[in-house]
Formats: C-alpha cells, sequence, structure tokens
C-alpha cells in the first residue's frame, strides 16, 4: 500500500480534528448551561399533584456570604396551629456550592416550634431540621430535594443530623420548586 499522504493531508487531518474538538466542546459548555447564582429572592414550595393539590408554600431569600457559602430564610404561606404548633420561627439556614451527583448545592436550615403560645412558653422548643440539596434547571428556577426532616426536643442532648431525631415529621425525600423573582417589569406602565 502507497502511503503518499503527505504534509498537505496532515494539515487538512489536523485542521478537521481541532474543528471537531471545538465543536465538542462548545456543545458541551452549552448543555453545561449558563453560571447561575442562587442569590436573591424565590417562591415555591412542595409540588401540587392530584393527591396533594394543596402543598406547602413559602417565600425564600438567599444572601451571598463568601465565595460558595450563602445564607437563605424560608418563610411559610401557612399556620401550623391547627396542628398543634402555634409558634414557629421562620427558617434560616445555610447553602454551600457542593457537587454531589445531579446536585450542585447542599444545606441545612432549622426552625424552632412551640406547643405553648403562652409568654413565657408553657413548654420548651422543638428544633425541627431539614438537610437538602439543590439544583438550577436554567437560572430562574431552583428544585430542592430534602433527603432529610427530622425534629428534636429541646433537651434531649442530640446533636441534629448526627444523631436519630426524636421524630420525623414527614417522609423523604420531599422535592420542591422555586422560581426566582425577577427585577425588571415588562408590563409595568411608567
Amino acid at each position: 500500500m502507497n502511503n503518499n499522504f503527505g504534509s498537505v493531508g496532515r494539515a487538512i487531518v489536523t485542521l478537521a480534528l481541532v474543528a471537531m474538538h471545538a465543536s465538542l466542546l462548545a456543545q458541551s459548555a452549552q448543555n453545561a448551561g449558563p453560571s447561575c447564582s442562587p442569590v436573591g429572592a424565590w417562591f415555591g414550595g412542595g409540588l401540587d399533584s392530584p393527591s396533594t393539590p394543596n402543598t406547602v408554600k413559602y417565600a425564600m431569600f438567599i444572601s451571598q456570604n463568601d465565595g460558595n457559602t450563602f445564607t437563605l430564610v424560608f418563610d411559610g404561606a401557612y399556620t401550623q396551629a391547627k396542628i398543634g404548633v402555634p409558634v414557629a420561627t421562620s427558617v434560616p439556614g445555610v447553602l454551600k456550592k457542593q457537587l454531589h451527583g445531579q446536585w450542585q448545592y447542599e444545606g441545612a436550615a432549622g426552625v424552632l416550634i412551640n406547643h405553648s403560645d403562652a409568654f413565657p412558653p408553657a413548654t420548651k422548643p422543638d428544633l425541627v431540621v431539614v438537610h437538602y440539596r439543590a439544583k438550577f434547571d436554567g437560572c430562574n428556577t431552583l428544585i430542592v430535594q430534602h433527603d432529610f426532616f427530622g425534629g428534636y426536643a429541646w433537651d434531649s442532648n442530640k446533636t441534629p443530623m448526627v444523631d436519630a431525631p426524636d421524630y420525623r415529621p414527614a417522609p423523604t425525600p420531599i422535592y420542591e420548586v422555586y422560581k426566582r423573582l425577577g427585577t425588571t417589569c415588562p408590563i409595568c406602565t411608567e
């Protein structure tokens, strides 16, 4: 077999390989999506379905601390008084950029609840904590998976998310979807 490929042939093959590699890199970058920040105001919560048409909804605010760590605060659009919890704080938490499979962020949040609305309270509060992972679906939708949801009695001397909880308020995983509140208003009149 006579191989007279020569320098022109090698150059064409090299250019073709470079072009193919550049195309693959561009496609990979496009599939990876834009670099999104979780900072901002978000609204959403549990996924409604025919069996659970009215799931719990929240307002959530996320601010950046340093680097890849964020503080968040959830406020629920519901009361727990009818289930014996007349007092609950807002739900502060932390979120950190931490890859875990398909998830881009990881964090935990906690709320103090009290079964007494007296002052001073007739009972000590419980600490209810969640551990979650989150990922973007575009920059304006955040999908959250709660993989731990546990309650700890104040006097239990347990470390949340290290020791087994005293009770589990709901089974996990729990999935929620949040939409970002934008800052532009195309329908505003002035």
